[in-house]
């Protein structure tokens, strides 16, 4: 079974998942968004259930289509020092719809889990 990873692992999987959605470029955002989640990744959000990391980078790949200069800012993270891995943060999410030009901001709460493979790497779940 995997382990929790370190606070530090949770900011640093924030700080890769931020560098993904800001890529510039669509292969480079691909690769930095895969190399962050585990296989068994989840997001659930009002408009979407993505159950595989497969599913998350098509999601991502269907995001990048429609929105771009995208900016991700996670503050007020929380990991339990009893639980590490687990953790929540607010997060700002700026971005711009590529077929109107409006540029929009949502805030999110975000709750998670950043779980270490085998190579010791953190992962997203």
């Amino acid at each position: 079974w995997p382990l929790r990873a370190s606070a530090l692992a949770v900011r640093s999987v924030l700080d890769l998942e931020r560098r993904a959605y800001a890529a510039a470029d669509d292969d480079e955002a691909q690769t930095l968004f895969r190399d962050l989640l585990a296989e068994d990744a989840v997001l659930v959000n009002p408009w979407t259930v993505e159950r595989s990391r497969r599913d998350r980078l098509r999601g991502f790949a269907a995001f990048r289509a429609s929105y771009s200069d995208v900016a991700v800012r996670s503050r007020d993270v929380i990991v339990d020092p009893t639980q590490p891995g687990l953790f929540a943060a607010r997060r700002s999410f700026a971005c711009t719809n590529r077929d109107t030009g409006r540029r929009g901001l949502d805030e999110d709460l975000l709750f998670g889990e950043v779980l270490r493979r085998e190579d010791l790497s953190p992962r997203l779940l």
